[in-house]
């Protein structure tokens, strides 16, 4: 689902080019559905879909449907196409749901994961020549995309069970087979491009000046600084492509964990069971500080810097050779993204004034070029 987002001229390129390809869409017939998840054995035969759901409004990289059976089930599907769901203007690998399930896939099947496993919903099935995957509906949950009114507070039970989870995650140990068979370097190369590389462009492909006015010449002002853009990239290039010869951090780039890859308060579900972990379609073995990174920055924008705090205190206990460093330059990195490139927050109208995004990116300039004194 894509909310107020007109995908009709894609989605009718994309009928046309894979005509055997099972697409979903907000007016699919219930009864097509039915056949088609029967047919995958991913429902019964005497189930049937009777009321079709957009799950995942906000932040839709994907089309993301609920589907409620008459048995008062339902499951969660999901499918990628060659664009992104928000911004269909915007490319992005066909495959991505094939990674996320094998994400699923390999986290439920290792020995040491079921303390990861638990915080995830459970695989029903996937159809790689449509790019669809079934998954268990967590029930009456919400995400913690709350906290983006900069009111809002993230539990510090959660912030703690969040690192937790992370920590664990990234102990867990695989084959070196196992880590190359999940590069996925589509969805590493569209984060380098809007994480590292367009943010710090002048033309970034947002009107800064329509978010915020005046936002522009500050962001400017930082794009101008030449030592802060080049350690940027350096730091993009060592943890997206394992650039050992460009590196600037400490990081050893042989020291590959399975990442999360898009580790923020949108896929941080709050369920009746606890914090819920989701969309995984970033994944990949990778730099344990780009996962731990991303959520600070996060949580510093939402004045949330206790619950920050908290993360960090519990995963470094559980992981204490993380590189503190790095994780905090990747905070700032983030900081800096979310401000002025194209992947803006729907923060609350007003929520953040063009003082506090000053603010916020000065704080951004010091975790990249001065980590150390922000620990």
């Amino acid at each position: 689902m894509s909310g107020s987002v007109d995908n009709s001229k894609e989605l009718a390129e994309l009928r046309a080019k894979y005509p055997n390809m099972f697409i979903m869409s907000a007016d699919v017939s219930l009864a097509d559905l039915t056949n088609y998840l029967q047919s995958k054995e991913w429902i019964g035969k005497g189930e049937s879909v009777v009321k079709l759901s957009g799950a995942g409004e906000v932040f839709n990289m994907n089309c993301t449907m609920r589907a409620e059976l008459t048995n008062d089930k339902s499951v969660i599907i999901k499918q990628s196409r060659p664009f992104v769901e928000r911004y269909p203007t915007v490319a992005a690998p066909f495959e991505r749901c094939d990674q996320e399930a094998q994400f699923y896939r390999l986290v439920s099947n290792h020995e040491d994961g079921a303390t990861v496993a638990k915080r995830t919903p459970k695989l029903v099935g996937t159809d790689e020549s449509s790019h669809i995957m079934v998954l268990e509906d967590l029930g009456k949950a919400s995400d913690w995309g709350q906290i983006y009114d900069c009111e809002s507070k993230l539990p510090l039970k959660d912030a703690e069970d969040l690192g937790a989870w992370l920590a664990s995650l990234h102990n867990l140990k695989f084959e070196s087979s196992v880590v190359e068979s999940l590069q996925n370097m589509g969805m590493r190369n569209l984060t380098w491009l809007y994480v590292f590389e367009l943010p710090l462009e002048t033309e970034c492909g947002v009107d800064l000046e329509k978010v915020t006015p005046g936002l522009t010449e500050v962001a400017n002002k930082l794009r101008d600084n030449k030592e802060y853009k080049e350690l940027v990239r350096k730091i993009g290039r060592s943890i997206m492509f394992r650039d050992n010869e460009t590196s600037m951090t400490k990081h050893v780039p042989g020291e590959s964990v399975l990442l999360h890859g898009d580790f923020f308060p949108a896929s941080w579900m709050q369920t009746e069971g606890g914090a819920k972990v989701i969309d995984t379609e970033f994944c990949h073995f990778g730099a344990a500080e780009w996962d731990l990174g991303v959520p600070l920055a996060h949580l510093y924008i939402t004045n949330n810097d206790e619950a920050a705090s908290k993360m960090f205190d519990t995963y470094k206990k559980i992981r204490p050779s993380v590189n503190q460093e790095l994780a905090l330059q990747i905070a700032g990195i983030e900081i800096m993204r979310r401000l002025i490139g194209l992947a803006q927050l729907p923060l609350k109208e007003g929520a953040v004034s063009l003082e506090r995004k000053i603010e916020l990116l000065k704080k951004s300039e010091t975790l990249v070029l001065k980590p150390a004194e922000c620990l």
